[in-house]
C-alpha cells in the first residue's frame, strides 16, 4: 500500500476480494489502513461577508460568487448567458466544461456530474449586481479557462485571514 491512498486500496481489495470469493466461496479478511478523513475548510457568515467584500471588482468576483451559490467548477466554466434569468434572478445549471485530454482540451457536456445536478438556484444580491455589470463579450459567463480561479481565491483568502478554501470550498460553505 506504500505510495497509494487508503481509498484506493480499498477499492482494490474490494475488486480482488469478490475475484477471490467468487472463486472459492471464502471472503478472505484483511486489515485495510483507515481512511482519511479529509474534511475541506470553509468559509463561515461572518467569513463569507469578508470575502464577498474582498472579491468586489476582481476578476474572479462572478466565477467566486458563483461557487458560493454552489456550482461546481465544471458548472462555473459551462454556464452560458441564456441560463441567467435576470427577471425571476435565477440560474439554471446545466452542462458541464471537462477536459477530454491533450488532443480534444475542454468540452462541453450537456450533462452535470449527476442527473440531480441539473437545478436552479436563486441570483444572491452581489451577484446579480456582478451579473448586470458584467461585458457580454462571449457565450460564456466566466470565459476564462485553467487553474487562476483556485488559486487567486486563496490568495485572497489569505490576504484577508481566512482559510484557504479554494473553488470547492466556496460550494461547502454555501451548504453550510
Amino acid at each position: 500500500s506504500r505510495g497509494k491512498s487508503p481509498k484506493y486500496i480499498s477499492n482494490v481489495w474490494g475488486f480482488i476480494s469478490a475475484a477471490i470469493q467468487e472463486q472459492t466461496g471464502v471472503k478472505p479478511k484483511v486489515n485495510l489502513p483507515a481512511k482519511e478523513k479529509n474534511e475541506r475548510p470553509f468559509l463561515d457568515p461572518d467569513q463569507i461577508n469578508v470575502f464577498v467584500d474582498a472579491i468586489k471588482g476582481e476578476t474572479i468576483e462572478i466565477a467566486a460568487l458563483l461557487a458560493l451559490s454552489s456550482l461546481r467548477r465544471s458548472e462555473i466554466k459551462a454556464l452560458t448567458w441564456d441560463c441567467v434569468n435576470f427577471e425571476k434572478q435565477t440560474i439554471t445549471v446545466k452542462g458541464a466544461m471537462v477536459y477530454a485530454g491533450p488532443e480534444a482540451g475542454m468540452t462541453h457536456k450537456k450533462q452535470n456530474k449527476t442527473a440531480a445536478s441539473n437545478r436552479t438556484v436563486p441570483i444572491i444580491p452581489p451577484l446579480m449586481e456582478a451579473l448586470k455589470a458584467a461585458e457580454h463579450k462571449s457565450e460564456y459567463v466566466v470565459p476564462y479557462n485553467g487553474s487562476w480561479l483556485y488559486q487567486r481565491i486563496n490568495e485572497i483568502c489569505a490576504a484577508n485571514g481566512l482559510p484557504e478554501v479554494g473553488v470547492h470550498g466556496l460550494r461547502h460553505s454555501f451548504a453550510s
